[in-house]
């Protein structure tokens, strides 16, 4: 299945291209949103446009009207074999130079084709392995999705094996952070951890959802998780907006496994049941 965009907006024109000057362009200044469309409507839209918002005020780029946006995606969204709609917002043009001069906002919405995992993932799970590559610590930059993405595309870069699916990433205290385009739970005894991310790291969409769960059978916790003991963890998975949740069940090199814990399995089916997630099947 081809990648290219089915539709595309630019400022709420159709179109293909972006001005040389394009500061997203230039330097990543701008954020971004990539979200999954089910049946034409957009799972957990609204985490998506707060985080969107939490992101342009912390770097101080006008938000663009909501209304306006939301029209534009809901416009998107509805259009035959759509499966992802992503924005991206950026500071607009400037000239050379870093200083942030105020301009006007450029939104950019794309409808994307959906390029599904294979269901046996998401039913039998995935093997991941540590990548070399670290995540630097930034707390001004931590848990947005801003346009610099080079450490994940490095990442990204180190392995192209069909028996891993998915890689981890630690930031340079040897912390887990998350994988390459997921954040990451591990269950210990009764509490589901995830990565703090005031560091480093995406503030996922669905990571927030779980986070709110009640009535699993154990605490939600955000906590500090060293590379050495996502080992003793009893069950662990990955998770996003576009794939949902994901077992993990082998880390490849050093090797260890887990089995498909029956509290992510529960999470699975009651994210579907939300009709954010996707069907386990048999």
């Amino acid at each position: 299945m081809s990648d290219a965009p089915i539709a595309a907006r630019i400022d709420g024109v159709a179109g293909s291209s972006l001005p040389l000057l394009d500061r997203g362009l230039q330097y990543g200044d701008g954020l971004f949103e990539t979200m999954r469309v089910v049946q034409g409507r957009i799972p957990l839209l609204d985490r998506h446009f707060a985080r969107l918002a939490e992101g342009c005020l912390r770097l101080a780029i006008p938000v663009p009207p909501h209304a306006v946006l939301e029209a534009e995606v809901a416009e998107l969204a509805a259009l035959p074999g759509v499966g992802v709609v992503k924005i991206i917002v950026t500071r607009g043009d400037g000239a050379r130079g870093y200083a942030p001069r105020h301009g006007t906002t450029r939104r950019i919405v794309l409808a994307l084709p959906y390029r599904a995992w294979p269901q046996a993932w998401h039913r039998d799970g995935i093997a991941v392995r540590w990548c070399q590559t670290r995540l630097g610590c930034n707390p001004r930059l931590a848990g947005l999705k801003h346009l610099n993405r080079l450490e994940q595309v490095l990442a990204r870069g180190e392995f192209d094996d069909s028996n891993v699916q998915e890689g981890l990433l630690a930031d340079s205290d040897d912390r887990l952070v998350g994988g390459t385009c997921t954040n990451v739970f591990a269950r210990f005894g009764h509490a589901f951890c995830t990565p703090a991310l005031d560091r480093a790291g995406i503030a996922g969409v669905v990571r927030g959802w779980v986070l709110e769960a009640e009535g699993m059978g154990a605490s939600m916790e955000v906590r500090e998780i060293g590379r050495e003991r996502l080992a003793e963890a009893d069950e662990v998975f990955v998770c996003n907006a576009l794939r949902g949740i994901v077992p993990v069940i082998r880390l490849a090199g050093p090797e260890h496994t887990w089995p498909v814990g029956v509290l992510t399995r529960a999470l699975q089916m009651r994210l579907a049941a939300a009709g954010i997630g996707h069907e386990v099947g048999a």
